[in-house]
């Protein structure tokens, strides 16, 4: 059973990094509740063998006074990029602050950053990791397949209760979902919140996020669990807890990047094998009814009842996808199923299939023809009986009068009535 983060075949091949911090080093940056918890869980979740499978030693876990900037940046460009292939799946999940400024340099007019836990207030530009360089440092990891997901957001202002932010921005997220097979899914929109909250125990958008990992954002009940289904979770998920909680404002989940194929983040091993097991089953009915509809075929060919042309042509209509045949196909098929299923006998079989070929079919030219005829075989109607001389002298030949049988002359004519 293939327990592991999206297609690949081997669960060893995969990569996580984990990142939360709930207490910054500087006192005027303000402490989170719950954004530890929430990487543990996540941690916890990704490990576990029954949804998504990754081994343990390929997580990577940081929390509080681990996640340096030196540390959250050795991580990726010399952990992560010295491990991952391009076949490997990688997942990194940061829970923590978030902040913008104005860009000194003057390239942009704001730049985003993800605060670690030895950031500084009044110094974001040398002290934390700016998104921009966040995205250059994932650059240097070789997957084709990195999800990002983001709890935290980068507006707002301290007093703002239970929200993961620091300052202001206008835009956020445009460079974390750059690369191919890069995607990205953020806990908010620019210029919105991230909530957290006690009853929870867990930031609401990882909240939901462990939700839908655990199968409930399973829509097509296939047993996994993809990107596109996650984010469909989150986004109809989200918003509604923000508001029956109270919070005040508004947490709309994003997602950014675009990937060639959807990527399997979870599965359940036991709904897998039950879908196998049952497509295994189906499949071997669907072989036994085959077998057992050509010895039907073989024994109306043997018995005289049909021709080899018939014969090649209702396997070849039972070999053939339902959906791959024109309208006259589906009808033979369908007549022919009848037969089999005991509907009608060969003699009605061949009377309908004659009439939905009509006479421009080869085959039908081909019976016609008197090719490989089983003979004798019913007509499709019982043949006319001959007509016996009282029959056919109700009435002259000659002027149409009426007659008795026993005439030999017309009474109306006088002509003879039999000649």
């Amino acid at each position: 059973m293939n327990t592991n983060l999206g297609n690949s075949t081997n669960p060893a091949n995969n990569y996580a990094l984990i990142i939360g911090i709930s207490h910054y080093r500087d006192d005027s940056i303000s402490n989170l509740s719950h954004t530890k918890a929430d990487a543990q869980s996540f941690h916890d979740l990704l490990i576990n063998p029954r949804r998504v499978g990754f081994p343990e030693e390929n997580v990577k876990l940081l929390l509080d006074e681990d996640a340096t900037r030196f540390a959250i940046e050795d991580a990726v460009c010399r952990w992560l990029r010295s491990h991952a292939k391009p076949s490997s799946k990688v997942v990194v999940f940061f829970a923590g602050h978030g902040s913008a400024e104005h860009d000194h340099s003057g390239e942009d007019e704001s730049i985003t950053y993800m605060l670690p836990h030895d950031a500084c207030a009044n110094n974001l530009f040398a002290s934390s990791i700016s998104t921009g360089r966040f995205q250059k440092l994932l650059a240097s990891v070789h997957s084709e397949r990195l999800v990002t997901f983001l709890d935290a957001c980068h507006s707002g202002a301290f007093e703002v209760q239970g929200a993961r932010r620091v300052a202001v921005k206008p835009a956020c997220y445009s460079h974390l979902g750059k690369g191919k097979g890069r995607v990205l899914i953020a806990a908010a929109q620019a210029n919105q919140f991230s909530f957290e909250d006690d009853v929870l125990g867990h930031g609401i958008f990882t909240h939901h996020l462990m939700e839908a990992l655990s199968g409930k954002a399973d829509y097509d009940n296939d047993g996994r669990v993809t990107i596109q289904e996650v984010f469909k979770y989150l986004a109809e998920h989200v918003p509604e807890t923000v508001r029956k909680l109270g919070k005040q404002g508004v947490q709309e989940p994003l997602m950014e990047g675009v990937t060639t194929r959807d990527i399997v983040l979870a599965i359940d091993p036991e709904r897998i094998q039950k879908i196998e097991t049952e497509t295994q089953r189906r499949e071997e009915e669907k072989k036994n009814q085959y077998r057992a509809r050509i010895r039907m075929l073989s024994d109306l060919r043997a018995d005289g009842q049909l021709s080899v042309s018939v014969f090649h042509e209702a396997t070849m209509l039972l070999e053939s996808e339902p959906e791959n045949l024109d309208r006259k196909q589906k009808r033979l098929l369908a007549n022919l199923l009848s037969l089999l299923n005991g509907g009608m006998n060969s003699y009605l079989y061949l009377g309908n299939r004659e009439a939905i070929l009509g006479q421009e079919d080869p085959l039908a030219k081909e019976a016609a023809a008197g090719e490989d005829r089983v003979e004798p075989h019913p007509e499709p109607h019982p043949p006319e009986l001959p007509m016996t001389p009282a029959a056919k002298n109700q009435f002259c030949i000659h002027c149409g009068a009426p007659s008795k049988p026993i005439d030999s002359f017309c009474t109306q004519c006088g002509r003879q009535i039999d000649d």
